[in-house]
């Protein structure tokens, strides 16, 4: 692609400007320093406006993102890949299990790698984001050597099935999983679905998630005799 740069006498000695990029102007006291400035700032436009127009990620390649990121434990970049009313969810379902634990003894026990000595006005203070990202990282935690099995996974989506429902379209996406546990190859198919948050398309919780944290309210109240 080619840009025109007009070039004219100034009082400081030339000026120049591209006209198919407003601002981007300059003077200079010779030609040769003068042309150079408006092209740099040409390219770097260009560059900005090449970014800021990149599409946003079909839900294979989110899918896809989304275990690569895990296997790479940046559970901040899985936060970001989640579907906003889903973490509010996980918060609002999970946050009691942490009340009751600090209510029980004033130190949620198996949950304390998760707290990392905050105090229950901190935990409740955790927005969405950071309460799902320390969520699974807690995992990790109490589940040692599965973050070796998620380095060894590779996933290759197959294709999605569109559904609708009540909050809008939903998108199943069909992938396979092989994994390396003990030196045995495992193969599966799986599925994960994405909702619209905006203009994106955003993770809904998954099972094996919604069924951990199950299980922890389960746990903490058979801790609690008070326990509906």
């Amino acid at each position: 692609m080619k840009y025109a740069v007009v070039i004219g006498k100034s009082e400081t000695g030339c000026s120049a400007y591209v006209p198919d990029l407003p601002g981007c102007s300059a003077v200079g006291t010779t030609l040769k320093r003068l042309t150079a400035i408006p092209l740099a700032f040409a390219v770097a436009m260009l560059s900005i406006s090449t970014s800021a127009a990149a599409p946003h990620p079909s839900p294979e390649e989110l899918v896809s993102l989304y275990y690569l990121k895990l296997g790479e434990a940046d559970m901040t970049a899985l936060a970001d890949y989640m579907h906003g009313a889903e973490l509010a969810k996980f918060r609002e379902m999970m946050l009691p299990v942490f009340e009751a634990g600090f209510a029980a003894g004033g130190d949620p026990g198996p949950l304390r790698a998760f707290t990392r000595g905050d105090t229950l006005q901190q935990v409740q203070a955790y927005s969405p984001k950071e309460f799902f990202s320390r969520f699974l990282r807690w995992v990790m935690v109490m589940k040692p050597g599965m973050d070796q099995v998620l380095k060894q996974s590779s996933i290759k989506p197959i294709g999605h099935v569109a559904e609708q429902s009540p909050d809008g379209e939903v998108i199943h996406v069909v992938f396979r999983m092989t994994s390396r546990v003990e030196g045995v190859t495992v193969s599966k198919l799986s599925v994960m679905s994405l909702q619209k948050d905006g203009e994106a398309w955003k993770l809904l919780l998954t099972g094996e998630i919604e069924g951990v944290a199950q299980a922890l309210q389960r746990q903490m109240k058979s801790r609690d005799p008070g326990a509906p």
